[in-house]
């Protein structure tokens, strides 16, 4: 056993126990156990700590001078590594240097506002917890310790025994083992709940939890929160003539167009089948047309090839917009949007339409969302589309004002008589 610079080597033929191992097998890999002896300096306080000679085994008394090191044989005995330090000073240097895996304090005081326990301290990370095991001289202590925030912590009252510390140690590198365990488990519960495992989007249940956020925040700020819904057209005879892994295939690139031609801060979901959802916050009614139509035109070019099949496809896409006002529920704002998707559906797909209410006529001039009541159907196609379908429908036949579209895109897209830019830039 070589001891450099404070720290313990290892010779080749050690094993350790891995943390977690409820077998207690050994493995090649050793864990990192730190003493931080700083109580342990003279004779004294080491006969305190060994007590009985008789009683302690691998520990020698006759070495109680040198009492870091007879911790260190009995640890390695048992298949750790193992680092030490004689006062706080060398504990935060070696600290610096590397990350045990259990950290095992004497100190010199036993405060919770200590250096030494802040040192500890320190090593905790939500991902990484490091378990403290405290020596104590007598159990009044253990008020300090609780204080210490570390999530998986013990003691040992003086004099200690080999055999129990390893023991402890065992116990507690299983605790966080176990902890970790459920953590990586519930994450990944988490993720199956959120993402739908086909596209990688959001589900419609955790979407429905993010619609329910935004269009608090808009209600209380007053800020537009608008709606897209989309459908593919005609994706049932994809499934009908090809084979459904590339009916799969089809939906997964589709997502991933979907999450190319979006701001980080939107929420893309899958809504069932083939119909998809995007929130979009802090977007006004004419950046959502310029989303909207920007997605409509990667769709259509992107090339759903898997090698065997190949196919291209186009989508209906309804828009609502809410700023806060005139809504009772975030279902209000779904509800016009799938109106407007049926409409956009029904006059031949492969289109964008607006909700503007029940009183919207098509070719009208629209500042807005109209005044529900009237008679009319669920809003406006934009009509640089509605155009390419009727060429007797001239841009004449809308009258509105100019509007500023933001900072979505550039060119021109005149949609329900308001005008508004549109490209591929974002």
């Amino acid at each position: 056993m070589a001891h450099e610079g404070g720290v313990v080597r290892p010779t080749s033929n050690m094993t350790s126990i891995v943390a977690g191992e409820q077998s207690g097998q050994k493995s090649a890999e050793l864990v990192h156990v730190f003493l931080m002896c700083h109580r342990l300096a003279g004779p004294a306080t080491a006969a305190e700590i060994l007590g009985n000679s008789a009683d302690r085994g691998s520990l020698d008394p006759a070495r109680d001078e040198f009492l870091p090191e007879s911790l260190s044989e009995a640890l390695e005995k048992a298949g750790y590594r193992v680092s030490w330090s004689r006062n706080p000073l060398d504990s935060k240097r070696l600290l610096e240097k590397v990350r045990p895996a259990i950290v095992i304090l004497d100190p010199l005081v036993c405060s919770a506002d200590g250096v030494e326990f802040e040192l500890a301290a320190r090593l905790q990370l939500p991902e990484d917890p490091v378990p403290l095991l405290v020596f104590v001289g007598d159990l009044a202590e253990l008020a300090e310790i609780r204080k210490v925030p570390a999530l998986f912590k013990d003691f040992l009252v003086k004099p200690v025994s080999p055999e129990e510390l390893v023991h402890r140690i065992e116990l507690l590198l299983q605790a966080k083992e176990r902890h970790l365990s459920l953590k990586r488990h519930a994450r990944t519960l988490e993720g199956q709940v959120i993402r739908d495992f086909k596209t990688g989007l959001y589900t419609e249940r955790h979407f429905r939890h993010l619609l329910r956020q935004e269009f608090q925040r808009s209600e209380r700020h007053h800020i537009p929160l608008s709606f897209l819904l989309i459908d593919i057209d005609d994706f049932k005879s994809i499934n009908d003539d090809y084979e459904y892994s590339f009916g799969d295939f089809v939906l997964a690139q589709f997502a991933e167009v979907l999450r190319r031609s979006i701001r980080d801060i939107d929420h893309p979901a899958r809504f069932g089948g083939d119909e998809f959802m995007v929130l979009l916050p802090n977007t006004t009614q004419a950046e959502a047309v310029q989303v909207a139509a920007r997605i409509r035109r990667q769709v259509a070019r992107q090339s759903y090839d898997n090698g065997s099949y190949h196919t291209n496809l186009s989508c209906s896409i309804g828009i609502d917009t809410y700023d806060g006002r005139g809504l009772s529920s975030p279902e209000d704002l779904r509800r016009r949007a799938n109106m407007a998707l049926k409409e956009a559906k029904k006059r031949g797909k492969n289109r964008i339409w607006l909700y503007s209410g029940p009183a919207a006529v098509p070719g009208t001039a629209a500042q807005g969302p109209a005044e529900e009541g009237r008679g009319g159907h669920a809003g406006h196609e934009t009509e640089s589309e509605h155009d390419a379908r009727d060429p007797g429908a001239g841009s004449g036949d809308a009258s509105g004002s100019m509007h500023d579209p933001g900072p979505r895109d550039s060119g021109e897209t005149r949609f329900g008589g308001v005008e508004s830019s549109s490209d591929e830039s974002a």
